[in-house]
């Protein structure tokens, strides 16, 4: 683990693990690096650099200044090139998904492959008013209350049902390193992002996938993003939002098979 100053004040964290082509995994909003870890790291390091960090706004991440999604897309440069990888694989999750796009958008020719689960558009209407609806609640309330209220969104019935017993830890992992001021920073930053890219101008090869049961952003997204990118396939599953928590097993096997292929870095 290490961190590496991007901004006045702000320092990048980020770990480094495994062997073989770079793979940076890019968290959801509430996500950090030990989610990963908890799920699918192990498998996808076996085979992969797998570069892990933390948004501006996120757990370990140090902020001293306002930000916009735009920044935390150069953080995102800025790391490439501070570890010295000339093309990466990026897999997106969630928000993640968006960094990821952007930054293929951005900066073609420093990526290899895109794997991306569980992403949405903020053209729908209904995912806006939801994430707007969160962040009111985030703003009225604290950071247990927020996470009671986007629980039952982003897992699926199954799984919650499995995991009652073990509801309050889990609702402690999530929230006992975050900062709800950053917090609402980084929500903040989703409705900042540049609008004006033309996705369709991604070539690359993409892997999209999308759970069924997800209740935050609805199956139909990862059927829309596969019409828009031009080089992308769509796998869906039998699960929630978070697809690699509630499937780590098949999760990473999906993305080692597509990343091996064909070498694409």
């Amino acid at each position: 683990m290490a961190t590496l100053q991007v901004g006045q004040g702000t320092e990048l964290y980020f770990e480094v693990s495994g062997q073989g082509e770079p793979l940076f995994m890019l968290n959801g909003l509430l996500a950090n690096p030990s989610f990963w870890k908890s799920t699918a790291l192990d498998r996808l390091a076996a085979s992969h650099t797998c570069v892990l960090h933390c948004f501006r706004g996120q757990d370990y991440t140090v902020i001293g200044e306002p930000f916009s999604f735009e920044d935390i897309v150069k953080d995102l440069k800025k790391l490439i090139d501070h570890l010295g990888f000339e093309r990466v694989h990026l897999l997106g999750d969630a928000f993640g998904v968006s960094v990821a796009l952007a930054f293929a958008h951005d900066y073609p020719e420093m990526v290899g492959k895109l794997i991306l689960s569980s992403g949405g558009s903020m053209a729908d209407q209904i995912l806006l008013l939801k994430l707007r609806s969160f962040q009111k609640v985030l703003e009225r309330s604290d950071l247990g209350l927020f996470f009671d209220a986007l629980y039952p969104n982003i897992y699926s019935h199954a799984y919650i049902e499995r995991n009652l017993a073990h509801y309050e830890a889990l609702k402690e992992a999530s929230i006992s390193c975050k900062n709800r001021e950053n917090m609402l920073q980084l929500l903040q930053a989703v409705f900042t992002r540049d609008k004006r890219r033309d996705f369709n101008k991604i070539g690359h090869e993409t892997l999209v996938m999308h759970g069924l049961q997800d209740g935050l952003i609805s199956p139909a997204h990862g059927r829309n993003m596969v019409k828009l990118l031009p080089n992308a396939r769509l796998i869906e599953l039998d699960c929630g939002h978070v697809i690699f928590a509630e499937m780590p097993e098949r999760y990473a096997e999906l993305v080692v098979s597509f990343l091996s292929e064909a070498n694409a870095v």
